[in-house]
């Protein structure tokens, strides 16, 4: 018709007295009806036909309603056999001839499929396949007494979930072993090198010729090497420490030149060629400094790490500087040397590790005692940058607050 409607006509004589009887039916909605349901099937064959899952919907004769190729491709089970309807048992006697196991999974699927049970739950699992492929099921009843099973093959995903798993497990072992490393470490490292310091301190201390002038040198080798283990089982502890988030500041007034004095004995005891002629350490504290309110272990430490790092890269005879200021409510402690200076490497690195024995170092690092300069910096609430001096060497600048405990770090 002209303005869109579709009429049926049906025509038939209108008996023995002659005429002829019209029928007109409109169709139009009829029409539009079954046209917009197969547009919706089509919708729904191609969203099906695109899903990663199998899909198999069986009818309650246990027959193959509905399925996409993905179902095709992961049971290995041509088109054509899908698509003659087949029963359950018939999918299963195929599926058996290209999987070794395929008959037997399909015979436990099919008491979920032909359950006619009112009260039946969807199900849901994972079948391991003898040909190494894992497939997630899920089996789900439609309203209209339909059974759809959906397949999903989760080996890659599985897989990696699996070296996750065991990464994770060799992390936490590997955090057991380092645990049980520091547990031990103290005692079985100190015990020995108190024993060493000791004797050494003995015969360094014995009077008159007995030792000769390289025997002398040995002893002294030894004492600084000893010292310098010290430091790093400290360093190894106090990182551990910080770690296991257990580390703890004790703020307290301090002396900046008894902080000095000390970490110059232990720069001294590590590094015997800083008291000689070697390399001259040079201090310069400003005067009438304000109250300093830290951890005076922690910042000798700091102060004995950088001026360690600053020994080892200057050459012999380099001038080492530390300089001691405030500016406002802040401390400012400057290290400065004469050696190959900071490359955009190191000044990065400044974040993690400066100690690297790839700088040029007369000797070699730990690659600790920066780590541990930055971690306690860190813990008071200051910050630690390094820059470059010319025409050569480097310098780094701690800033402190010059009270931690009213900064708020100190816990």
């Amino acid at each position: 018709m002209p303005d869109g409607r579709t009429i049926k006509v049906i025509s038939a004589p209108a008996g023995t007295q002659g005429g002829v009887i019209y029928v007109f039916e409109d169709l139009t909605e009829r029409l539009e009806l079954e046209s917009a349901n197969k547009a919706m099937t089509n919708v729904q064959r191609e969203t099906i036909n695109s899903l990663s899952e199998a899909v198999a919907v069986f009818g309650t004769n246990g027959r193959l309603a509905l399925s996409n190729p993905r179902l095709s491709a992961l049971w290995k089970l041509p088109m054509n056999t899908l698509g003659a309807n087949p029963h359950i048992d018939q999918i299963a006697d195929a599926s058996g001839q290209v999987l070794q196991d395929g008959a037997k999974i399909w015979s436990d699927l099919k008491r979920n499929i032909i359950d006619l049970n009112p009260t039946r739950t969807d199900k849901a699992g994972r079948i391991e396949r003898t040909d190494g492929r894992l497939l997630d099921y899920a089996t789900t009843r439609l309203p209209d007494g339909q059974t759809m099973m959906t397949f999903l093959d989760v080996t890659e995903s599985a897989s990696y979930s699996k070296v996750l798993k065991e990464r994770n497990d060799a992390l936490v072992t590997a955090d057991r072993l380092k645990d049980a490393f520091v547990e031990n470490v103290s005692y079985e490292l100190r015990s020995p090198l108190t024993n060493i310091i000791g004797f050494a301190d003995l015969l360094a201390g014995t009077e008159g010729d007995t030792l000769n002038e390289r025997q002398t040198a040995y002893i002294e080798y030894i004492r600084a090497s000893s010292v310098t283990l010290g430091v790093l089982i400290d360093n190894i502890l106090d990182l551990a420490s910080v770690d296991a988030g257990i580390a703890e500041l004790n703020p307290e007034p301090l002396s900046v030149q008894v902080l000095i004095d000390k970490a110059r004995a232990g720069l001294s005891a590590s590094f015997p060629e800083v008291s000689g002629n070697s390399t001259n350490l040079v201090v310069e504290i400003e005067p009438n400094l304000p109250e300093f309110i830290a951890d005076g272990t922690r910042i000798v430490q700091v102060l004995y790490n950088l001026l360690s790092n600053a020994a080892r890269f200057s050459p012999p005879g380099g001038e080492i500087r530390l300089s001691v200021s405030h500016r406002a409510d802040r401390m400012l402690f400057i290290i400065e040397d004469e050696g190959p200076g900071l490359t955009d490497e190191l000044r990065s690195a400044i974040l993690t590790r400066l100690d690297t024995p790839s700088a040029g170092g007369r000797l070699r690092g730990a690659g600790l005692g920066l780590s541990i300069v930055r971690t306690f910096v860190n813990l008071h609430g200051g910050t630690i940058s390094a820059q470059q001096r010319e025409p050569r060497g480097s310098r780094i600048v701690v800033n402190l607050p010059r009270d931690s405990a009213l900064a708020g770090v100190a816990e």
